[in-house]
């Protein structure tokens, strides 16, 4: 499972900025893709879509359904935001696979 997290005090830009509706947020967390096979790490996150990077390969339009690990924030359990979304974007990164998705549904629980 990757771990970790690193939120950071920024807003990302890109040269796609000008298309979203809402300001992303650099952020490093683990990523469990429900198929119980896939991982991942996030690379940004907004309120309507996240960034992540795994080994699997995706097809735009795809649905897919995860979860996003927020492990012990401030010394308060772990949360979990499970997410129902839609690729938008697929692109190589390096030895890893980036993927854009659209956030259709989420809720967030706390991790026993």
């Amino acid at each position: 499972m990757v771990r970790g997290m690193n939120l950071e005090a920024r807003t990302y830009r890109s040269a796609r900025a000008d298309l979203r509706r809402e300001e992303r947020v650099a952020a490093s967390l683990g990523i469990r893709i429900w198929d119980g096979i896939d991982e991942g790490l996030t690379r940004d996150i907004s309120p309507s879509g996240i960034f992540f990077l795994t080994k699997r390969a995706f097809q735009r339009g795809e649905a897919v359904s995860f979860t996003v690990l927020f492990e012990e924030l401030a010394g308060h359990r772990s949360w979990a935001l499970e997410c129902d979304a839609q690729v938008m974007r697929v692109e190589a990164q390096g030895d890893d696979i980036g993927i854009a998705v659209r956030i259709r549904d989420s809720r967030m629980r706390q991790v026993v």
